[in-house]
């Protein structure tokens, strides 16, 4: 265990659960800093917001951790609490008992934004202090409208669930009050999972919701529906519960600005379902048309075309004193190619479709047809986890010769780039010598 000093933030070097206990003997919140597996220019703009002398005060009141960005700790983070975890930045405050405080899914090159991200967070931490106590004065009259109020409210707004008690609210409620733009705000705050009691109720008046919807600002909308989609999943996985799946990828699919884009989320919310699920009698019939209709058609000379038109776009933005402090680090222009690239984030597509089959199945027709996905991820980019599982693929379906050759070209990328690869290396071990991979 050790700490790494980057100018004036320190980080935490070792487990999650290390640093779990460590902030929590030290009285402080556990901020832990998840990375974009894409957006580069993301991942630059914090460093340079933890550089000012002003970040040292986030080590004050809290412990810094930030996992390797491909790590599978930082993956799971990520599939439990971001929109598109294969995309998404975000800041994440633990609290002692392990339960997240604040959420913030956004990046800066400003030191002031994280100490703002702080003061939230210690703000929520409090507010979930004061939960505990005002749940205790309930639990005596919990039949009190204006009590049951109170506390949904102030669970809400520390981000805590509350489906139970704003069901039991409405039961208390006379029939009357059930369409009044109060009640309608608060059972959609409440993010209620997708055909819920509550959630049902709420469209029985539709006209009456619609303008209570249109109260929030754009940026609310969108934190009740991740709330809402990710709950509801939460809970289809849980129950293995395909019609509520399907629901929930619908529901992600319709509130989507344009149809195509509503066509890619349905296919990436339902997959997310199979997965999860381990629903093996939907999962490759669906991730076949996912990777035939948006990825395996596309030309890679077309995506450069992209990249490039992207690139120039990005270098010619007026120099604003965010945009220059972005540009650069410790005096050096950013590389064009630190920006996320169309190829990138195609291949990554690709290679988790073809990884989750090759953790599903064991038929070998299936495989095949992974093979192929991976196979064009590494066309369009040879990252070292797209070689891992093309080598994977091809060993399960017999050539061995070339899956050990892609292991080794694996292996070989992560020493050039001085990256661990410890599990490569004990995957091309057992192919040279014949051994199952699992």
């Amino acid at each position: 265990m050790s700490v790494q000093v980057l100018s004036q933030a320190t980080f935490f070097s070792g487990g999650f659960d290390t640093a779990l206990k460590t902030s929590a003997s030290q009285g402080k919140l556990l901020m832990v800093i998840l990375d974009s597996k894409t957006c580069y220019k993301c991942n630059e703009a914090t460093t340079i917001g933890l550089l000012s002398e002003d970040a040292r005060k986030i080590n004050d009141s809290c412990l810094i951790f930030r996992p390797a960005v491909n790590s599978r700790f930082a993956d799971s983070l990520r599939r439990i609490h971001l929109t598109n975890p294969d995309e998404a930045f975000a800041v994440l405050f633990f609290d002692e008992t392990g339960t997240v405080v604040y959420r913030v899914a956004m990046t800066s090159n400003q030191s002031a934004t994280y100490l703002n991200f702080m003061r939230t967070a210690f703000s929520r931490s409090l507010g979930n202090k004061q939960v505990a106590v005002l749940e205790k004065e309930w639990q005596s009259q919990p039949s009190s409208l204006a009590l049951t109020k109170r506390l949904i409210e102030l669970r809400l707004n520390n981000r805590m669930e509350s489906d139970s008690l704003v069901q039991h609210y409405v039961r208390l409620l006379p029939a009357d009050s059930l369409a009044t733009q109060e009640t309608l705000k608060l059972m959609l705050i409440s993010a209620p999972i997708i055909a819920s009691a509550v959630d049902s109720l709420m469209y029985k008046y539709y006209p009456q919701l619609q303008k209570a919807w249109l109260i929030f600002k754009k940026n609310e909308q969108d934190e009740i529906n991740f709330r809402k989609i990710n709950k509801s999943m939460d809970r289809a996985v849980a129950d293995k519960n395909l019609k509520l799946g399907v629901l929930v990828a619908n529901y992600s699919k319709n509130i989507q600005g344009s149809k195509r884009i509503g066509e890619y989320v349905f296919y990436r919310e339902f997959l997310r379902y199979c997965y999860a699920a381990k629903d093996t009698l939907n999962y490759f019939r669906q991730a076949d048309l996912f990777a035939k209709d948006f990825f395996m058609s596309l030309a890679i000379d077309s995506l450069d075309r992209e990249d490039s038109l992207m690139v120039n776009k990005w270098k010619n933005e007026p120099d604003t004193s965010a945009n220059t402090a972005t540009k650069t680090m410790s005096g050096s222009a950013l590389k064009p190619n630190a920006i996320a690239s169309r190829r990138e984030k195609v291949g990554m597509e690709l290679n988790r479709l073809a990884w989750q089959v090759y953790e599903l199945y064991r038929n070998p027709t299936i495989l095949l047809e992974a093979k192929k996905w991976s196979k064009r991820s590494v066309e369009m980019i040879r990252l070292p986890e797209f070689l891992d599982t093309y080598g994977r693929l091809l060993y399960q379906t017999g050539d061995v010769g070339l899956a050990i050759e892609q292991m080794k070209m694996a292996v070989q990328i992560c020493d050039d780039l001085e990256i661990p690869n410890v599990e490569f290396t004990a995957i091309l071990r057992k192919m040279e010598k014949g051994l199952p991979l699992r």
